[in-house]
């Protein structure tokens, strides 16, 4: 093929760019390539989806989710009219001269940035000269690729914006809906005010036994009547950042409607060592999920709900955790535990996963490896989000409710006397019969989806738990 180096060409076919079967788009790491050359690297395994100049993951799955670089369309536009006669039309119509010699200007210098004639090249003796059409090319394709750029940045920051917007405007909506209920109220007090107060004149007013005696069983009514709507209207009280807050025990499924209704709902926990922190609740289908602790303050609007009753409300007989997991950024899927009773290796884990007592296994590594021909996943790993050697919980041992077959899918722990306290296993394969002392629970979602990763992914296959937590569900 005929490689024009004049015209913008794609690095991979190098045919040039057009509307129809070429039309150029701009990777997010800057580099141009042609429509049919992305199609084709996009259809290559993760590992294999690079970026061909600077080897760069792409993180797309089809070539049309990146945006065509009508920049760059119209250079080879303009340069596929301007093909005869450019240097003779450029050094005519523009009337370039050397200000030095007065000559035409025939050439450019990229490293010092001067327009060259024939006596210049003559007296500077440069070897990195370019003609004037390809020094035209050099520096509209350098400012159109730095214009991309930017583009892309103004993109990415409009999409954070309108993320912001909607966030904003739900808080909004739910602000509006919390006013009309207080106001609602508002309109009940002054009924209830008005009643007990009628109540209290009729009784002042009485002038016979009989007129007292019914006074005083309506006012006692009355008063027993409003004692039962104040504590059906007391499910939330103002904090002191204004947020409204959850103050009496509610069921699993009130906690569903409330945040349905609110959208955002956090619980709150506060810890002599660490303060005050916050552990984000949301709905995945029919589990309701609570995150890790953090420190960062909820916005304005949310509901806040206290850690205890979120916790409280586990279930006992088989309570269950999740890690969402990636590979090189990349999120992968969930994964979902469920553990066996509340023995102390689970109240552990649990507390592990909610960094209830300061660490966690949040942005943990998961690491494979193989010992006596079993494969396995490792976490939990001291100084990599859990710095103590301590144990959070008292009282573990080995074998006994821990005795467990070893099977695919087991969640397994390290022996009660060591220091690696906080390390787990997940077991992959493993040959049959064998038997393990330190079980607690299984993976009872999700073992596919972290065998697959395993599979495919780099860096010595370490895994990352991007978000970890329990889910919400009493039985």
């Amino acid at each position: 093929m005929d490689i024009n180096e004049e015209e913008p060409n794609c690095n991979i076919c190098f045919e040039p760019y057009d509307d129809d079967g070429h039309s150029p788009r701009t990777l997010r790491c800057g580099h141009t390539l042609c429509t049919p050359c992305i199609e084709m690297l996009v259809k290559k395994s993760l590992p294999d989806r690079v970026c061909p100049e600077c080897r760069k993951s792409l993180k797309i799955s089809n070539a049309t989710h990146l945006p065509v670089s009508y920049t760059i369309l119209r250079l080879s536009r303009a340069l596929a009219k301007s093909k005869i006669g450019t240097e003779v039309q450029i050094q005519v119509l523009d009337n370039n001269t050397c200000m030095v010699h007065g000559a035409p200007t025939i050439s450019w210098c990229p490293l010092s940035d001067k327009w060259h004639c024939f006596k210049c090249v003559h007296k500077d003796d440069c070897s990195n000269l370019l003609s004037i059409p390809e020094a035209f090319l050099h520096i509209k394709q350098n400012h159109s690729q730095a214009v991309e750029s930017k583009l892309s940045q103004a993109n990415d920051l409009s999409e954070a914006l309108k993320k912001e917007k909607e966030s904003l405007r739900k808080e909004v909506l739910a602000a509006e809906k919390r006013i009309a209920e207080i106001e609602e109220r508002l309109g009940k007090v002054s009924e209830w005010t008005e009643e007990l107060e009628c109540d209290e004149a009729a009784l002042v007013e009485a002038a016979s036994m009989v007129r007292v005696t019914k006074s005083v069983v309506r006012l006692k009514r009355d008063i027993a009547n409003f004692d039962a709507w104040v504590e059906r209207s007391r499910p939330s009280v103002k904090n002191k950042r204004g947020m409204p807050t959850l103050s009496q025990p509610v069921s699993i499924e009130e906690l569903r409607k409330q945040l349905h209704i609110s959208q955002v709902m956090y619980a709150v926990h506060d810890d002599e060592n660490y303060g005050r922190r916050w552990a984000k609740l949301w709905l995945d289908d029919d589990k309701l999920l609570m995150g890790t602790l953090h420190d960062v303050h909820p916005s304005g609007g949310s509901l806040i709900v206290p850690f205890e009753m979120i916790y409280g409300a586990v279930n006992k007989k088989r309570p269950r955790a999740f890690f969402d997991i990636e590979c090189s950024d990349v999120y992968e899927g969930r994964i979902f535990f469920e553990l066996y009773g509340m023995t102390p290796r689970v109240r552990q884990f649990l507390q592990l996963c909610t960094g209830e007592h300061g660490p966690s296994y949040k942005h943990s590594k998961l690491m494979e490896f193989e010992e006596d021909s079993h494969r396995f996943i490792r976490g939990g790993v001291v100084g990599d989000g859990i710095e103590s050697e301590e144990p959070v919980v008292e009282g573990i041992t080995n074998g006994g409710v821990y005795r467990e077959k070893l099977e695919p899918g087991l969640l397994t722990g390290w022996k009660s006397d060591c220091n690696h306290w906080a390390l787990f296993d997940i077991v992959l394969e493993c040959k049959p019969g064998y038997e393990d002392d330190y079980s607690f629970g299984e993976v009872c979602s999700g073992l596919n989806l972290l065998k697959g990763v395993c599979e495919f992914s780099q860096n010595k296959k370490v895994i990352e738990v991007r978000v970890c937590g329990i889910v919400i569900d009493a039985a």
